[in-house]
């Protein structure tokens, strides 16, 4: 098994010992269904990012209200699981325009990256299943590269496309990955699971998809984002969520290839 899955499931059993672990939201609730095993072990251990605010900019004149929500669901989270404050963090991306301001999304991954030095990094995979999902990793992959740490960055699951629906619970397969860990949730920790999901009551139609029984783990592979995660239509392009996957993979080479992102 691979080093980083090994403290992981060390952490699962026996606890965080003096481990730090920094997990990559993309929206709030994501932490939830992809690492709440782990997030329940670290307590003050962890640093959690939320990229986006869960707010979509078309929703007008409730964005407010749902931006207001979904944070306070995110604090309760916190509080749940025994999270200090201070280790919250917001970089506040409207919900579905990550890919339109990845640039700052870099430097904001890599400012965090530089001030809290995590031992590991827990991220999305690239799977076109969200475009606010693919472009974290891609933010904190471009951001680890740029900062030269050997950090291990370790994706969670969430979802992607298989058979024109959503398929959650397993990675898409990847060439150049055979290591996953699979963690069974405990009864305790599958009945703690379904309260943090009933915080999260403004996504209640989602999460109903995601199952409380297990969570799996494997080392990021080293993606070459130009392609797509796969063949066929991408999950995300199947909704109006601002953006397909040829504009996406455009905007992420523009990111890339500005020499001078880090130098502000």
């Amino acid at each position: 098994m691979h080093p980083s899955l090994k403290i992981l499931e060390e952490i699962y059993s026996a606890g965080p010992g003096l481990r730090q672990i920094a997990v990559f939201a993309p929206h709030p609730d994501d932490e939830i269904i992809g690492a709440f095993s782990i997030l329940r072990r670290c307590r003050a251990a962890s640093f959690l990012v939320f990229v986006t605010d869960g707010a979509p900019a078309k929703t007008g004149n409730e964005r407010a209200t749902l931006q207001c929500e979904r944070q306070g669901e995110s604090e309760k989270i916190a509080l749940f699981l025994g999270i200090p404050r201070d280790h919250l963090y917001r970089i506040g991306i409207p919900d579905q325009e990550t890919v339109f301001q990845l640039p700052r999304l870099i430097v904001s991954v890599f400012q965090l990256l530089w001030e809290l030095r995590p031992d590991i990094v827990i991220i999305p995979a690239y799977e076109g299943g969200h475009p606010d999902h693919d472009s974290t990793a891609f933010a904190v992959h471009q951001a680890a590269d740029r900062l030269g740490q050997s950090t291990p960055l370790i994706e969670m699951c969430l979802y992607h496309e298989c058979n024109s629906r959503m398929q959650t619970g397993e990675f898409l397969c990847h060439s150049s990955i055979s290591d996953c860990l699979t963690i069974l949730l405990s009864d305790e920790d599958r009945r703690l699971k379904e309260e943090a999901f009933a915080i999260y009551r403004s996504q209640a139609d989602v999460l109903k998809y995601f199952s409380t029984e297990l969570e799996r783990f494997r080392p990021a592979p080293n993606y070459d984002f130009q392609y797509p995660p796969h063949s066929g239509t991408l999950f995300y392009e199947r909704f109006d969520w601002g953006v397909t996957g040829t504009e996406w993979r455009r905007l992420s080479l523009e990111a890339m290839n500005k020499s001078d992102l880090l130098s502000s």
